[in-house]
This record gives structure tokens, sequence and C-alpha cells, in this order.
């Protein structure tokens, strides 16, 4: 069961806030409804046990101590002992299935962020950063698996235990137990008046570590060039910035959580000495029936209860924390949601994969103008090469082609069919794509291979190796084709990274395959043997190669130059037995 995906209101007080967290884990704790049970009907035995200690504490003093009868004050004494060891035994069950509780809950919502990341519009990858992205997976969800153990769970435990205390002190006397409670209450002031700077303090330190960890990634992805380039000292600067700006952020948002704590803890001091005061008064004024054994109960009983209380406010104090972790969560869940995707039509499956581009507009988000009104055909078969300067849309027409963005306007046609009303992840399944930094994954050889196609059995993988003629490469690793990549120092060449992305793009067989730039970074003798295989792989499908260089696209039957809307001097459609045209 998963919780609805619909974006949560924002908080914007302490009350809502708890309800807040309640249904982030909603999903979580009714899949553990046997565990959580039994966690509840634990705490319910370890509050009635130690709900007859001070019962018996004070028939021990009014009751047994006056009498001087040594039995009757070895009987409540071992009463109390035992129930004491009973206790601690049934709270080892309490922390056992508060944490197999919270270790699930919190596999529960990294699983179900990891779902939603992997359905995500490619959108989405563009707005949110990958250091932000792991800022919120790895610090934001440990925060949030901490505070659901100490809050979520504990803090139900000590809150049952309070009420029944509060009750209890009522029985014994309910004028001292209004003056008591008067100052448990004052807990819960203080908690809510802190409330709100707090949270912002939390969000906006958050917010600022994110920043960092994207500097950071910056540092090690780019290593190479800022040595190049002698930019150690700007980069330097820049991460004292942001590290001032994350370290300072901190300091407001911990001196504002733990100074409300402080306050907390100096109520909790006053709370346990209020009833040795009041008590002491009412029985030198002989008031309220208040005798030695009841003030003594109310001192073991305000004990707890302010323990508790504190204990509650403080964590709850951390969670206005974690109310912002929650948020951050939410956001990724809730960002670019996947399109529910209908069943295929038989009416929706294309007749051919022609491919035409017609009228085709497309505008970055800066404004910039690709394309204007773009008209080309891709026959059925054809081998295709793309060129333009950098920057001129070459990547932009493969995502175009692949549905990965949307035109400003006009069509894209695969036969007869607009993709747009052919399901999309069955669109997909006619393409391969391969690009110069396509991503060979912490897995095993064979399953970076494998992945290609969700229907293979060792027959078409061994083919494929031999078709590519990488078998021999692959034999000569550690674990043959089970090693794992990056992993123990064992690094690839750039063909052999290509050849292994290759073979993951052809296991599936495809009717058209994309290729971007996939040659780049390869020597001349390396290309020319990955385009031999590649061509005699691809006989009869299409072949789209994106290139800058004129040896892989002289290999192709036909070049498409792309120039900028409105240069009318570049442009030529080439290719063998057709015309020159311009390109619009």
């Amino acid at each position: 069961m998963e919780t609805s995906d619909k974006p949560e209101k924002n908080p914007d007080n302490f009350f809502r806030s708890l309800v807040h967290v309640a249904r982030f884990f909603r999903s979580e704790l009714v899949c553990q409804k046997r565990n959580v049970a039994l966690f509840l009907l634990l705490i319910v035995a370890v509050s009635l046990v130690d709900f007859i200690c001070p019962f018996l504490t004070q028939q021990l003093i009014d009751v047994a101590v006056p009498q001087k009868d040594l039995s009757v004050v070895l009987y409540y004494s071992g009463i109390i002992i035992a129930s004491l060891i009973i206790a601690s035994l049934l709270n080892l069950g309490v922390v056992r299935f508060a944490v197999v509780i919270k270790e699930k809950a919190v596999y529960g919502v990294s699983r179900r962020l990891i779902r939603h990341i992997l359905a995500k519009d490619p959108a989405f990858f563009y707005q949110y950063q990958s250091g932000d992205i792991i800022t919120r997976f790895t610090s934001d969800m440990n925060r949030i698996g901490d505070f659901f153990y100490d809050y979520v769970l504990f803090s139900v435990f000590y809150f049952m235990i309070t009420v029944l205390f509060i009750v209890w002190l009522y029985y014994l006397n309910w004028i001292l137990a209004v003056c008591i409670c008067v100052f448990l209450v004052m807990h819960v002031v203080v908690a809510v008046i802190m409330y709100r700077p707090i949270i912002q303090n939390a969000r906006i330190a958050q917010d600022k570590n994110s920043l960092q960890n994207d500097l950071i990634l910056d540092i090690l992805h780019g290593e190479s060039d800022i040595k190049v380039y002698q930019q150690e000292s700007a980069f330097f600067d820049r991460y004292k910035q942001k590290g001032s700006d994350v370290c300072q952020a901190q300091i407001r948002a911990l001196w504002m959580r733990d100074a409300s704590w402080s306050m907390l803890d100096r109520l909790s001091r006053i709370t346990n000495v209020m009833p040795i005061i009041i008590g002491s008064v009412f029985i030198c004024y002989q008031f309220a029936n208040v005798t030695v054994g009841v003030m003594v109960a109310f001192i073991q009983i305000m004990y707890y209860c302010s323990r508790y209380v504190s204990y509650i406010a403080y964590t709850s104090l951390r969670g206005l924390f974690v109310i912002a972790s929650i948020d951050r969560i939410n956001e990724l869940i809730t960002a670019y949601p996947q399109k529910e995707l209908p069943p295929v039509q038989v009416d929706q499956i294309p007749d051919s994969a022609t491919i035409g581009f017609q009228d085709v507009t497309f505008t970055y988000p800066s404004g910039k103008k690709i394309f204007d009104r773009l008209n080309l055909t891709i026959k059925d078969g054809e081998k295709v090469a793309i060129m333009a300067p950098s920057g001129f849309g070459k990547t932009t027409f493969a995502r175009l082609l692949l549905g990965l963005s949307d035109p400003d306007s006009g069509k894209i046609f695969f036969g007869e069919k607009e993709i747009h009303s052919i399901p999309h992840q069955f669109y997909l399944s006619y393409f391969s794509y391969v690009s110069q930094d396509s991503h060979l994954f912490r897995l095993s050889v064979r399953d970076n291979i494998e992945m290609g196609w969700h229907s293979h059995d060792d027959i078409s993988f061994n083919a494929i190796l031999d078709r590519l003629h990488i078998r021999d490469f692959i034999d000569a690793l550690p674990q043959k084709a089970d090693t794992v990549l990056n992993r123990e120092g064992l690094t690839l060449s750039t063909g052999q990274q290509q050849r292994i992305a290759l073979a993951r793009a052809l296991i599936r067989d495809p009717q058209v395959l994309v290729v971007d730039e996939f040659t780049s970074g390869l020597d001349r003798v390396t290309e020319e043997q990955i385009l031999d295989d590649l061509l005699g792989l691809m006989k009869n499908q299409t072949i789209i190669c994106i290139t800058h260089s004129p040896n892989v696209a002289n290999r192709m039957d036909r070049i498409i130059l792309l120039h900028a809307p409105g240069d009318t001097d570049a442009g030529d459609d080439q290719g063998s037995g057709e015309p020159p045209g311009p390109v619009q």
C-alpha cells in the first residue's frame, strides 16, 4: 500500500505537524500491523507495571511502616522490586519491536522514493541536481528514520504512561495534581511557541547543505579540469563561502533547538521538586489530606511524568527539523509525476519504422530557438548521420525523437502514427540509444548488457559478445562476464566501455538505433572496428548517428546538416543518389 502522492500542505503550527508526520508514515505502519499491535500491547503492559510502583510505595510508607511489621515491609518491597524487574524485561521487548518497526519503515519510505525517482520525467533530473537528491536521500532519510524511532514510537510509549500517571495523580489528591500539572502544561507551551523559528531555520540549513553538496560533486567530477585550468584557489574560495553559509545556518538552527531543550530541562527540574515543596506545605497545614506516602508517590510519578513530557517535547522540537526533511522527500515524490500508461491497442502499433518530423519547432528554456519548422523524413532501414556545430540541436533532435522532450509545435511520426499517440514505453521498445557517456552500472558485465532487454538467454548473450568481438577481453576479466564493474580498481578502456554499451543496446535487436557521439574519444582504428561491427549487425534496421566526425558520417547512407534557424547558407541534406537541399 502506498500513501497518496498528492502534495501535503505545509504544516503551519505544531499540532498540524504531528498529522503531517503521521500521514508520511501511514503506509509503512499499515504494512506492519502485527508488529505495531505487539509493540502497543507491550507498551500497555509496561505502563501498567510502572503504574503499580507509586501505589505500592504509598502503601509501604503509609501502611507498612507505621505498623513497624518487617514482614509487611518486605512484602511490599518484594512486590516493588519484582514489578521493576518485570517492567525492565517488558521494556526490552518494546525496544526490540521499536527497532524492527523503525528499520522496516525507513526501508519502505526509501523504496517508495526510489520507485518514484525511477519513474520520473527526464525534466525532473534537470531541475534537481545530483547533490541535492543525494542529500535528501541520505541526510534527510537518516534524520527521518531517527525521528520515527524516537518520536513516533517511543513518544507514544511515554505519552500513554504519562496519561495513566496523571489520572493516578488526581486519584491520590486532585488539588495537588492540579498544581503539578500546571508545570507539565508549560512544557507543551514552550514547544508550541518555539515551533515556527525552529522549523524555518532547519529548512534554511538543509537547503544550504544541498548547495554545498552540489559544489562538492562539481569538484569531484571536474577535478581534472580544475587542475588543468589552475582553478584550485577559486573553487576553494567557493567552498569556503558555501561552507561558511552552512556553518552559520546550522549554528542558528541548532541553537534554536537546543535553547528550547534547555528551557524544557529546567522546567523539568522545577517540576520534580514541586511535589516536595507543595506537599510539605500541605502537610504542615494539614491541608487536603496529604500524607508522607502520598507525597513520595507524587515525587515518583512526577519524576516519570516530567521526564516523559520533556522527552516528548524535546523530540517534538527535533521533529521540527524532520518536518523540513519530510517536505523535501515529499517534494521529490510529487515532482513531475509519471503519467498513467494505458494498455497498447492494436491500432496504436506502427506499420513501419519510418520517422517523420513535420513543422517541428523547439526552443530552450533560455529562449534560444533550436528548430524552426523542421521537416525531414528518415526511411525504415536507412543509415543517417546528423551533423552540426556544438549547441545546434543534435542531442535535442535525439531527445525529441525518443519522446524525452516535447516540441513547442509540430508533430513527430513513427510510421503513420504520431509518437504521442503510442504509449511511451511501447514506443521506446523500438529504439536503443548509445551516447558517448553511456553509464555502466556497478553491476556485473553480464547484468550491464542483459538489462538492455527483458527477454534474453545465454544464446543471445553469447551471440552479441561474438558479433561485437568483445568475448576475448571479457573472458580476460577476473570473473569473466560476472566481473562487477567499478570495483576493486577495475578500469576499462573507452573502447571497451563503448562496446559494452553497444552490446546492451543491440541485445534487444532494436528497429532504430540512435548513437550520439558514441565514437568520441576513440582512436581511428577502434572507431572503424566498432563501425564495421555496427553496420554489419544493423543491415536492415535504421541507424541515426549523431556525430562531429566526417569519417563516421561518410559511412552512413545520408548526411543531414543542421543549422541555426534563419541561416540559409548552412544546411544540406546529402546522400547517395539524393540531391542536396536545405534542412529548415
